[in-house]
């Protein structure tokens, strides 16, 4: 049996968004585009509100290695 192994990357939200690439529902990726600012203030919020979250609940359980 094989052990699974979890990585997480930790990082900010702004750098996330900064390197955030849309794709459509096939899979695709979207040609380059600048977001506006609201979308990227639209974005920051809802990445910040996933980072708080899942980072409660899930690092909480795992090793972390420097």
């Amino acid at each position: 049996m094989v052990n699974p192994v979890t990585i997480v990357l930790a990082d900010r939200a702004k750098n996330i968004v900064h390197r955030l690439e849309l794709f459509d529902q096939y899979s695709k990726p979207l040609a380059k585009m600048d977001l506006t600012e609201s979308e990227k203030t639209h974005y920051l919020r809802e990445i910040s509100l996933d980072i708080k979250y899942f980072g409660r609940r899930d690092l909480r359980h795992m090793s972390v290695i420097q």
